[in-house]
């Protein structure tokens, strides 16, 4: 119950979050409701170095040196009623004990998400959708360790829908969509003969019927610093047990701009996961996943 406040409150702090920062912006008022046609395009590239070095340390600690990399691509297009919007997300990190042990991802992911739509309002849209979010390599519980966890489409997670897209200017988007198939592959043997993420031992996928609802808002809050926040919720409509039966990820990106190529980041994604259950051979317990990065580094604008 207390988890099912807590995302129902998440999700309206979001929209009530976004309309706010945005009555700010007089110009977006202004001409939401009649953006310029055509095509739009925006993205970042960027990466970051940690390192962290001790020697004769009496607390105890270890040397490490770290990197993480990322790519955010958007493409749009707007003519007449019409419009399309695909965005691609890239994050790999490594991590490395100095002198000892193997490198050690600490971050992998792969997400494309499309949207295609029909204009009925002044910010409504009738609209089909479709994510696809997996990993790019395998995945492994320890350093140096063998035991599998993830692989490439294993698992993958593919979202298709049809609903109602809110569209207010090209900060804020709500997608309501009451028609949503989810597909959970696990194309990868090993992994599916454990049954794992939700999918039937020996089985490579697992389809479900529910409802959907994504959020999106980037905005430049004051000069030189951005948010970008993504959230997604999915929960499907016929099941038997009593947990709470919703998938949720929220992710935060705010960017600090030393200058034109140097800045400071902080990353968070949050999610939870119904079908993530608990298996003694690698210990994947349900519950709140939660991972943050800081860092200071390289990145591009455009």
């Amino acid at each position: 119950m207390k988890l099912k406040f807590f995302l129902v409150s998440l999700s309206i702090f979001n929209l009530i979050f976004a309309v706010e920062l945005d009555d700010f912006d007089d110009h977006l008022q202004k001409n939401s409701g009649n953006n310029t046609s055509g095509w739009n395009a925006d993205g970042k590239i960027s990466s970051r170095f940690n390192q962290n070095h001790m020697s004769n340390w009496s607390t105890g600690s270890k040397s490490v040196i770290s990197f993480n990399g990322s790519m955010n691509l958007s493409l749009g297009y707007k003519k007449n009623k019409f419009m399309s919007e695909t965005a691609l997300d890239l994050d790999y990190g490594l991590l490395k004990k100095i002198k000892q042990g193997d490198l050690i991802k600490s971050d992998d992911r792969f997400e494309i998400d499309s949207k295609y739509g029909f204009k009925t309002g002044k910010h409504w849209y009738y609209v089909g959708a479709i994510n696809f979010e997996s990993q790019m390599f395998n995945g492994y519980k320890h350093e140096g360790d063998s035991l599998l966890i993830s692989a490439p489409l294993a698992p993958a997670y593919i979202t298709s829908s049809l609903g109602f897209n809110y569209q207010y200017g090209n900060n804020f988007s709500l997608l309501i969509s009451p028609t949503t198939v989810k597909i959970t592959t696990v194309f990868n043997k090993t992994l599916s003969e454990k049954g794992l993420f939700g999918v039937k031992k020996g089985s490579r996928y697992k389809g479900e019927f529910g409802g959907y609802i994504k959020t999106k808002f980037k905005k430049e809050i004051v000069k030189n610093i951005k948010i970008n926040n993504k959230l997604k919720f999915f929960s499907k409509y016929f099941y038997k047990t009593k947990n709470v039966n919703i998938d949720a990820n929220w992710e935060v990106l705010l960017s600090l701009n030393v200058n034109e190529y140097i800045s400071v980041d902080i990353n968070t994604v949050l999610i939870y996961k119904d079908e993530i259950k608990n298996t003694q051979s690698i210990n994947i317990k349900k519950k709140l996943q939660f991972k943050e990065n800081f860092g200071i580094g390289f990145n591009y604008d455009f």
